[in-house]
């Protein structure tokens, strides 16, 4: 998760992720407020990515804003992904997609609609 995303969460209430471990990327101090099971992290994704890998089976998600997704993405360290779109024009923000440098073909694997309005849209991006 990245440091932006962990605050931003942290503002919602309850912390969604207490029985999950969590680790927060941030290339600054530690925030001030530490939820159960998190650890921050800085350096290098492949590398963490990597140990990660080598002390678990389970899957990894990466829940975060463009530069993090970025970063990952750029080091072709995400196999799928899933993307919500809510149906409200923003105006202006941060993109989701931002300058990662080359093109990543996704295929579709699966769409939820909700009433909402709210769709939810899984991609693979390996081959299988």
């Amino acid at each position: 998760m990245g440091r932006k995303t962990y605050e931003q969460v942290l503002g919602f209430g309850d912390w969604s992720y207490r029985e999950k471990k969590t680790y927060v990327f941030t290339g600054q101090k530690e925030p001030l407020l530490r939820e159960k099971n998190v650890e921050f992290v800085s350096g290098n994704v492949r590398e963490f990515t990597r140990q990660l890998k080598e002390n678990t089976d389970k899957d990894i998600w990466l829940v975060g804003g463009s530069q993090l997704i970025k970063a990952f993405l750029e080091e072709d360290l995400v196999d799928d992904m899933i993307v919500f779109i809510v149906p409200i024009i923003l105006g202006g923000g941060i993109p989701l997609f931002d300058r990662i440098g080359k093109e990543i073909k996704l295929k579709m694997n699966n769409t939820e609609r909700y009433e909402s309005g709210l769709l939810r849209t899984e991609y693979n991006l390996k081959p299988t």
